[in-house]
């Protein structure tokens, strides 16, 4: 509790500091706008070039083509549209021949012909109303070569001239669409050339001695203008008397901005739970990690936000002021994620004993640290106006380390034991374990080699992304278990299952959270948004069927209305079930044969609905309708001939739930009739599964249809002394005795007949519930056995007398045979 009450007291005073800072810089903030928050948020992203690029560019080219733009995307397209489009084709084509393009003239020229091409994809749908409504009119007239008089062969070709002028722009945007395509395609061609030759640019290894001098001289006189440029601005009078204009808001928000860096991370550690066996308890210290992790970037950025602001750094510093947030992420993320992943018990190391983990954890935070060193070298190096195998000299050194430590990295996270047990979470977290740790191992090998070879922007290109990979997935996975301990907290109760098999929710958002890190890492490995932004577009445009094109919006309406359909469906079923039906006088095999077709007809009907929903012509289906039926004829008659029979016993009910039948050599009880199979439950307990074609083709026996009356007959034999007229009163004693015998019609005791050495009789009765008739015959035969014994009645039994006509061959009676016939004579 008092643990609890000083996190509180802390994030009261931390809340009270936050909202002090914001009310004493949201003036200067709202004025200068939100990019002086983040250094070069507001800057533009690269300056055009003053001279032009090539003649080939400008063809077609006018100032009101570039001030008018693409139109909107809710206007129609006319003719000045279409104008302005062909000339801004007509530069792009113009543009991808040439090739002597800048990549800031091409990304310009990309976001155009992308809006353009945006538009036309929305043109695809123009007067789809209309049109459906004149096709509708068209069907109505019926067949084009039928004799019909000169009124409805007027109204139809007006019908079909409005229809030609209706799908007009529609075909138009279509070819536009094609043509804007195929001008991205180039462009991006292009562009990709380009950076292929920029990747595999190669330079001077960085092992050669000569350039060594020059690196070295390079540093010093890049760290000489910085610092200069730095102390000329400290001791301008003027920036001093500016940023003491400036001093209280400053010094506070420098203030909050420590606090977030250092304090806040030790005192949310202590609020952290020592025992993580529980999810409860790791969801308490998952939440407190993302603090840990969050308010240090947010102290970050407000620390270069008050460097930004105190005038004090030049153009060449400022280029350094806006990488030290990107490189304190850098530190902060990485040592956040090894302490997450790596520091908090086996159950997070996947396997790893603890030396392992904190070897691993320590590598991983190298890794920050080099990346941010990487980050710092790669703004210090252009502010300086270094050259390219010069600057490549000195970013070797970081490029071999960052190969070194991702090296021990990898092989620390692939020395984790292999796992013998049944597949399960654990095994997989391990086996993902060791094959990330062979991938990095052998990432750092090549990055190594291409940054010895002169290749430094492909061991950047290498090197780098393996790394934000590496943290990208192990970022997923604590998010993953951030799911399932939410879960096993909030709906469980806070506990889990022991064995693995939880709740599939947690496991369909973490499949769900592991999709959406696909962009992020194709974007880490070189992915521009543009290109994943044209393959949002092109999954848009959908897919053909026959006349038809379904776009992922139509599946998703189908995928609802189908939902909807099978929702009501189940509705409908359980209202019969429950509260129509037990109000009728149908048995309870007729109930349950309604309610299944019932079921049956709403989801065919569910099906049929969204799929003209969503504009299918179930027309063009027709020859796949006929591929089913050449299917159907060869390898899915069986299947067939169970569904039938599943509705004829739907239909006829010879059989239903809860009879007891009797089908070859199997009994038991209906539990369950499907459209391909039945389900029996035999006395023993098991399940039986029986086609349905085998209960319409072949012979079966309903012991309850109808009723649950059955039959008894018990077989019953007496020696020959018995008097028979009193066997006979005993039998009929015994079995109206029973009481589940029905004495309406009476028990028959029948005299059957002279046995080999009995007088045979048999008892037949009529019982209530044939359910019964194990028990009941259990009884009779217990009854007549302690009754005859009272009476002196005997039960005869087969008797045989055994006669050896040469007892003399058979071991052991040789002597014995011998010993006779001496005495014989």
């Amino acid at each position: 509790m008092r643990r609890l009450a000083a996190g509180r007291r802390a994030g009261s005073l931390l809340a009270g500091l936050v909202l002090l800072v914001l009310t004493l810089l949201a003036p200067p903030l709202a004025a200068q706008g939100l990019g002086t928050l983040i250094p070069g948020a507001s800057a533009p992203e690269e300056e055009a070039p003053a001279e032009p690029v090539s003649p080939a560019p400008q063809v077609g080219a006018s100032e009101s083509d570039a001030r008018a733009g693409p139109p909107a995307p809710d206007a129609r397209i006319d003719a000045e549209d279409l104008q302005a489009w062909e000339r801004i084709a007509s530069r792009a084509a113009s543009l991808s021949e040439g090739g002597s393009a800048s990549d800031f003239a091409l990304r310009q020229l990309r976001r155009e012909l992308t809006a353009w091409r945006d538009r036309f994809l929305a043109e695809q749908t123009l007067n789809a109303g209309r049109l459906a409504t004149i096709d509708a009119q068209i069907a109505a007239l019926g067949p084009e070569d039928a004799d019909v008089g000169p009124q409805i062969a007027a109204l139809r070709a007006q019908l079909l001239d409005e229809r030609r002028r209706l799908a007009a722009p529609r075909l138009i945007a279509a070819a536009r669409l094609a043509q804007a395509s195929g001008l991205l395609s180039e462009i991006d061609a292009l562009a990709g050339v380009r950076q292929a030759e920029q990747l595999f640019a190669r330079g001077r290894s960085p092992l050669n001695p000569a350039l060594w001098p020059a690196a070295a001289a390079g540093l010093a006189d890049g760290v000489q203008a910085v610092t200069s440029e730095i102390g000329a601005r400290l001791t301008n009078p003027a920036r001093w008397q500016e940023l003491g204009d400036r001093a209280g808001g400053l010094g506070l928000a420098l203030l909050v901005a420590l606090l977030f860096l250092f304090p806040t991370r030790h005192w949310l550690e202590r609020l952290g739970p020592a025992r993580l066996e529980r999810p409860r308890a790791r969801l308490g210290r998952a939440l407190i990690g993302f603090a840990q992790l969050l308010l240090p970037i947010l102290g970050l950025l407000l620390l270069a936000a008050i460097l930004d602001q105190s005038g004090l750094f030049g153009n060449r510093s400022e280029e350094l002021i806006v990488r030290i947030p990107q490189a304190g992420i850098s530190i902060i993320a990485a040592n956040w994620l090894a302490k997450e992943i790596f520091g908090h018990g086996p159950a997070t190391g996947a396997g790893m004993d603890e030396a392992q983990r904190h070897r691993a954890a320590r590598l991983a935070g190298w890794l920050g640290w080099l990346l941010a060193l990487s980050l710092v070298l790669r703004a210090f190096l252009p502010a300086v106006e270094m050259d390219g195998e010069v600057a490549a000299v000195l970013r070797y050194p970081i490029h071999l380390a960052l190969a070194l430590v991702l090296f021990q990295l990898g092989r620390s996270m692939s020395a984790a034991p292999v796992v013998d047990e049944e597949w399960g979470s654990s095994a997989y977290r391990q086996g993902l374990l060791r094959f990330l740790g062979q991938a990095a191992m052998a990432a750092a090998v090549i990055g190594a080699v291409l940054a010895t070879g002169g290749y430094a922007n492909a061991a950047q290109s290498v090197l780098g992304p393996t790394i934000l990979t590496l943290a990208l997935i192990g970022f997923v996975v604590l998010l993953q278990r951030l799911v399932g301990d939410l879960y096993a907290t909030l709906v469980a109760g806070g506990e889990e299952t022991g064995d693995g098999s939880g709740p599939l929710l947690p496991v369909l958002i973490a499949l769900i959270l592991a999709l959406l890190a696909v962009p992020v890492l194709a974007l880490i490995w070189g992915a521009r948004v543009e290109d994943l932004m044209d393959l949002w577009v092109r999954f848009r445009e959908g897919y053909t069927l026959g006349e038809s094109r379904i776009s992922p919006t139509d599946f998703l309406i189908f995928l609802l209305l189908f939902a909807i359909g099978y929702a009501l469906t189940r509705l409908f079923q359980s209202t019969l079930r429950a509260a129509v039906l037990p109000r009728t006088r149908l048995d309870v095999g007729a109930r349950n044969a309604i309610v299944s077709g019932v079921g049956y007809v709403g989801i065919f009907l569910a099906a049929l609905i969204a799929i003209v929903a969503v504009g299918v012509d179930l027309s063009s289906l027709a020859i796949v309708a006929g591929a089913l039926t050449v299917g159907v004829g060869f390898g899915l008659q069986t299947i067939v001939s169970n569904f039938v029979s599943g509705i004829i016993l739907l239909i006829e009910r010879p059989i239903s739930e809860g009879d007891w039948i009797e089908a070859g050599d199997q009994m038991g009880i209906v539990r369950a009739i499907s459209v391909r199979s039945t389900r029996i439950e035999t006395f023993d307990r098991r399940d039986v599964i029986i086609p349905n074609a085998d209960l319409v083709a072949g012979q079966v026996t309903n012991w309850t249809r109808g009723n649950a009356v059955g039959r008894l007959i018990v077989k019953v034999g007496v020696a020959y002394a018995a008097d028979a007229g009193r066997v006979d009163a005993i039998l009929r004693e015994i079995a109206e005795a029973q009481p589940q015998v029905i004495l309406t019609p009476p028990p028959q005791i029948l005299f059957m007949g002279f046995g080999a050495s009995s007088l045979d009789f048999e008892i037949r009765v009529i019982l209530r519930e044939i359910g019964t008739i194990l028990e009941v015959q259990n009884n009779l035969h217990h009854a007549i056995h302690a009754r005859f014994r009272e009476e002196g009645i005997e039960i005869p039994f087969t008797q045989a007398d055994l006669w050896l006509r040469n007892p003399e061959v058979l071991p052991g009676n040789a002597g014995a045979a011998q010993e006779a016939g001496e005495e014989t004579r």
